[in-house]
């Protein structure tokens, strides 16, 4: 989250907020440049505070945020879904050479079965254009996507680390494995080393290097673990840094807690499994520095990531 000022939107109105940090003389425009000078604001201001933007509700929008020490590009993070928690776009981190991630192209997920005729025109005005399914075809069956009339393309490439079913992990069971968090260490480095995962993420980011299939949208059930290391992968990637894509993976606990509250609370055996812990991230990367030296090494030889190429299009 930047430093002088962030956007977010309400879930149930999805009002845009401005959140200024500074007491800075600022001004706001919609969109991601201003060329046109002459056109006023669509808001002005000296002091720190929160600020409602007088923009459609309805309507992803990218904004400008002039102070006289910077130029920011805003837009909310965390996606105002009444049906879904843990949709988030991966624009604003810091990434190579000081730049920053391209907001409106990469958006992580939970599960989205349940998402609302607003919640569908919203990411419509995205638009989205492709999105990503890394469920298996059981969780697929049981919550079948609700999607926007913008996407043009739906890949499912279903990935199961750690082999163990829904069924079974409904139940508490994990198999061979001796507890929770033994599996979740399993599930993270197979993510890295299984061969038909490989090839999935490979796929995943040959999509993410032809811009006509952006803006794209990836998700499994909870959007933390195989989402959460695909988007690890693209925010390293992209030059950001370990603590950043650390707490970019971390923040689903506090998106998912609403989500899983009931479950865990009847089925506290499954607190673990329905949870991040940076850990279990950490084996996933030391999973890749182990096998290839470096996480770039990773992306580039077991992944086919052209590095250069991504953070020219997506970085600004």
């Amino acid at each position: 989250m930047n430093d002088t000022a962030f956007i977010t939107r309400n879930k149930e109105t999805k009002k845009p907020m401005l959140h200024v940090r500074k007491a800075v003389p600022w001004k706001i425009y919609p969109g991601k440049n201003t060329s046109d000078p002459a056109s006023p604001p669509l808001l002005a201001g000296e002091k720190s505070g929160v600020y409602l933007l007088p923009t459609d509700r309805l309507a992803h929008t990218c904004f400008t945020f002039l102070t006289p020490e910077e130029t920011l590009i805003l837009a909310e993070s965390h996606l105002p879904m009444t049906g879904g928690y843990n949709i988030r776009d991966l624009g604003g981190y810091r990434g190579a050479n000081g730049r920053r991630v391209s907001w409106g192209h990469f958006f992580r997920a939970d599960d989205m079965n349940h998402l609302s005729d607003e919640d569908l025109a919203y990411l419509g005005s995205i638009p989205i254009i492709t999105v990503f399914d890394f469920r298996t075809h059981r969780e697929v069956e049981t919550a079948p996507d609700r999607l926007p009339p913008s996407v043009k393309k739906v890949v499912h490439r279903p990935l199961a680390p750690g082999n163990v079913s829904p069924g079974e992990i409904q139940n508490g069971k994990f198999s061979i494995y001796d507890d929770t968090d033994a599996f979740m260490h399993v599930v993270y480095r197979e993510l890295i080393s299984d061969t038909g995962i490989n090839a999935v993420y490979r796929e995943f980011f040959s999509l993410i290097q032809e811009k006509d299939d952006l803006p794209i949208l990836f998700h499994c059930t909870a959007g933390k673990d195989r989402t959460g290391m695909a988007a690890a992968f693209l925010l390293f990637a992209l030059g950001v840094d370990r603590d950043s894509i650390i707490g970019d993976y971390m923040a689903s606990n506090t998106f998912l807690a609403g989500k899983y509250a009931v479950l865990t609370k009847n089925n506290p055996q499954l607190a673990t499994i329905y949870s991040v812990k940076p850990d279990y991230l950490i084996t996933g990367i030391e999973t890749m520095e182990k096998t290839q030296g470096t996480v770039e090494n990773y992306l580039s030889h077991v992944l086919d990531v052209d590095i250069d190429a991504i953070r020219s299009k997506y970085l600004y």
